[in-house]
């Protein structure tokens, strides 16, 4: 028979072939490694800020539910958070500002922009407080939709002086 000019092509052919999948392998692993890191501190960026910051924090996942609420919302509902009160959080929205809430939020399966709608909200004490609410969408790297994240800030102190502003002009015209 001919002889072959090289015959140990196909062996090293094939390994040098395994080890460049090796090295691919380990470099996608040391890859997800340095993403997944990433990851966690972001996250953990995150939940610092919002544990620490001055306003109401929430998250709410593609079908509409509350999924995070800040521990400034205890100061705000007057009691230690319960995942009960992340779902009855749209219960407690005065009846009369319930669909412009809707509106703003849209159907958050469709409406994938920022928005902000100002409503009152029923504390634990049975009293409505004024809330100013943003929204902003979230996304997956891949451009998934994955929801919102937002803030909230009691406007009640502000919106009370307001009226009773008013209410003193108004006194005031009458008795003018």
């Amino acid at each position: 028979g001919a002889a072959v000019p090289f015959p140990l092509l196909p062996l090293a052919v094939a390994f040098a072939t395994s080890i460049y999948a090796a090295a691919e392998s380990e470099r996608h692993h040391r890859d997800q490694e340095v993403i997944e890191l990433a990851r966690r501190e972001s996250e953990n960026r995150f939940r610092v800020l919002a544990e620490t910051a001055p306003v109401l924090i929430w998250m709410m996942n593609a079908a509409g539910k509350c999924t995070y609420l800040n521990p400034e919302w205890e100061r705000f509902l007057g009691h230690p958070i319960t995942p009960r009160d992340s779902e009855r959080l749209w219960d407690n929205i005065h009846p009369e500002d319930r669909l412009a809430a809707q509106t703003a939020m849209g159907e958050p399966t469709t409406r994938r922009e920022p928005w902000e709608v100002e409503y009152r909200i029923r504390g634990t004490d049975g009293r409505y407080r004024w809330l100013l609410t943003r929204g902003t969408p979230r996304f997956t790297a891949e451009g998934e939709f994955e929801g919102y994240v937002g803030s909230a800030t009691d406007l009640t102190a502000r919106k009370e002086e307001t009226e009773v502003a008013a209410a003193a002009r108004n006194a005031a015209l009458e008795a003018g």
